[in-house]
């Protein structure tokens, strides 16, 4: 375990991540212990967590109401298992389900913890139902406080992450013109894969966040992406358009500048300047680049005008219906419902068993139980190992600090310390060694002896914690990440496949640019998912072929998105139906192959051969030619998912 205690930019990250989060809890852990009991202590930690959630969020003031009320609920239905054993089986076993499912998002499996943290925590120190109220003002206090550092900590709008990610794309967008602009033919895969993962990390904060507003730039980002590849394929072009590539590349500059302070009028007018001064020599690349610098000014305009009214009737351009993104049906075979069934269930047991037998510090066990299962057994494995190890070094290091330190004032001390070192470091055994200090602390507050009889408790139910959950992950429904990346795989030829029925949509007259985008959104959210369900002991090679697969898929589903909107902005006359058609046709059978791969692993029948496809273009037009780019890349997408399956581990 390498850490770079001695790197200075490390010791500055780690005081910027743990600094806020240490804040809350150092304010808030005095003031319930004295104010409001012992019984509400464990607010501190959980809330600590929400401060870490929420400071992604793009705008603080919209996004807390909801969090606040949750907490609050939770709050109340924690308090009342709390009361009797029978409330203990049935609210942890229904509310565990419940909540678990409802909380997990299918694009961030963790969502759920930090509430059901809250959940699991409030039952540890149970209060009486006359005291109930007074861990709702407990809670509010704890939620104002975490307000408060989330305001004072994130300013408004310059700081949040996908402004950051629009300021980077701007400017890849602009060397990459500026590189056009010399004329150089060189590869420019590096900066189209760094866009590309612009483009998806914004998919995914823009997802978090829930603001969909920003979605356009998303789609400004792959269209600019594709079209300097246009470009690239007719290298004839670089001399005679060099001008306008540095002119185009020095309003992006511009923009970027401007979009910093909120100038939106100055990049309107600057757009429209460019517009009327230059053009392109290639006419349908010139009305491409129009479409999109246009499209641009329209993004510009809606962030321009604040008003209601026009929020309401630009919305169905901007914004992505989020419900229908994270659409996910009720079945066994989703992880999400098997995660909660096996959640409420060790959740129902647990704190059962301690409510019914009284044991010392029992307590630790749902909490351990909660905080190593995880959606996927790969991950809990993990985790345990992690967490065993963790404890050990924890208790040695308490050992020693409480055999010096034995004062209520020197835990709070000691806790405080844990507390900023467990948000400093992102390795779970260290942070699990600080997580150690930390309950030990808590738990012998205000006690000046049995230190050491908590430090064997803690290990004695660590043991048996790890044991109940490696069980429970491997026995009762079992989730794999191999399993989930399948599904994800069959999903993303799917997303393919409705990309192509919309081509054929459009030939009838049917565009639908909301379902193109939304399926493009998709496809990103999907491919980043992917990534997290990577099995964690690959090497660095099957890595890079995942990741190849997922940026030859993604640029498919892209130049799908592409054809669609030059399909629909090309005069009829120059769109060849029976070649495109003919297109659509050999895309479907491809993806159909794709599936066939990997559902039958190796052996598959092979419809085409290694090469690039051969096509013969019965008009040389933009449109078709782009059609021919969408069949290679289908098949540059196969290649790849056969690569893929190959090295995936299939540890079912």
């Amino acid at each position: 375990m390498k850490i770079p205690f001695f790197s200075l930019d490390y010791i500055k990250d780690m005081c910027r991540a743990s600094l806020a989060p240490t804040i809350i809890s150092i304010i808030l852990l005095p003031v319930l212990y004295i104010y409001f009991g012992i019984d509400n202590v464990l607010i501190a930690p959980y809330m600590a967590l929400m401060y870490i959630r929420m400071k992604g969020y793009v705008d603080v003031d919209k996004s807390h109401i909801k969090p606040f009320f949750l907490h609050l609920f939770i709050g109340i239905i924690a308090s009342i298992a709390g009361l009797t054993v029978l409330n203990a089986l049935i609210i942890n076993l229904i509310g565990g389900i419940v909540l678990t499912y409802l909380l997990t998002d299918e694009y961030n499996p963790s969502s759920y913890f930090p509430y059901l943290m809250a959940f699991v925590f409030l039952q540890l120190f149970p209060t009486t139902f006359d005291k109930i109220p007074l861990r709702l003002l407990a809670i509010t206090f704890s939620y104002l406080v975490l307000y408060i550092v989330l305001k004072i900590t994130m300013p408004k709008f310059v700081t949040s992450k996908i402004v950051v990610l629009i300021k980077d794309g701007f400017l890849n967008v602009s060397d990459q013109f500026k590189t056009l602009s010399k004329g150089e033919e060189i590869d420019f895969n590096k900066s189209k894969y760094e866009l590309f993962e612009i483009c998806r990390d914004m998919n995914r904060v823009i997802y978090l966040s829930e603001k969909s507003k920003f979605y356009a730039f998303v789609i400004l980002f792959q269209h600019l992406n594709n079209i300097t590849n246009d470009v690239l394929q007719r290298k004839y072009l670089l001399n005679d358009n060099k001008e306008y590539f540095k002119n185009l590349s020095d309003l992006f500059i511009d923009i970027n500048e401007n979009f910093s302070k909120n100038e939106y009028d100055e990049i309107i007018f600057s757009i429209n300047k460019f517009l009327i001064e230059e053009k392109f020599s290639y006419e349908d690349l010139n009305n491409y680049f129009v479409f999109l610098l246009e499209y641009a000014i329209e993004i510009f305009q809606y962030f321009k005008d604040k008003s209601k009214k026009s929020l309401k009737e630009t919305s169905k351009d901007f914004f992505i219906d989020f419900k229908k993104i994270n659409h996910y049906r009720v079945s066994l075979n989703s992880f999400k419902l098997r995660f909660a069934i096996r959640m409420g269930i060790l959740l129902s047991l647990s704190f059962t068993f301690i409510r019914a037998v009284h044991l010392e510090k029992s307590y630790w066990i749902p909490m351990t139980i909660f905080l190593l299962l995880m959606p996927f057994y790969e991950e809990s494995k993990k985790k345990a190992a992690q967490r065993f190890k963790g404890t050990i070094m924890g208790i040695i290091l308490c050992s020693v600090l409480f055999f010096i330190f034995k004062s209520t004032v020197s835990h709070i001390i000691i806790i405080g310390v844990s507390t900023f070192l467990m948000y400093s470091y992102a390795d779970f055994t260290l942070l699990t060694t600080y997580i150690t200090c930390y309950a030990i602390g808590i738990s012998t507050l205000g006690e000046t002896s049995g230190d050491y009889k908590v430090i064997f408790l803690r290990l004695l139910y660590t043991t048996i914690s790890i044991l109940i959950v490696l069980f429970a992950n491997r026995f009762i429904l079992r989730n794999k990440n191999y399993y989930e990346m399948e599904n994800m795989i069959f999903r993303l030829i799917d997303i393919n496949r409705q990309m192509v029925k919309e081509l054929k949509n459009i030939l009838d007259g049917e565009y639908n640019p909301i379902k193109v985008r939304e399926l493009v959104y998709l496809s990103y959210l999907i491919s980043g998912k992917m990534q997290i369900h990577n099995d964690p002991t690959c090497n660095e090679e099957e890595l890079r072929i995942l990741k190849a697969f997922i940026f030859n898929n993604n640029k498919l589903t892209t130049l799908l998105g592409h054809e669609s909107v030059l399909l629909s902005i090309t005069n009829e006359e120059k769109i060849d139906r029976r070649f495109i058609l003919k297109n659509i046709s050999k895309i479907e059978k491809i993806l159909n192959q794709m599936e066939e791969v990997f559902k039958s692993g190796a052996k598959y029948k092979d419809y085409y051969s290694e090469g690039r496809l051969e096509t013969v273009l019965l008009k040389n037009t933009y449109v078709n030619i782009q059609m021919s780019n969408c069949l290679i890349k289908s098949e540059d997408s196969l290649n790849a998912l056969k690569r893929l399956n190959k090295s995936i581990k299939r540890n079912l």
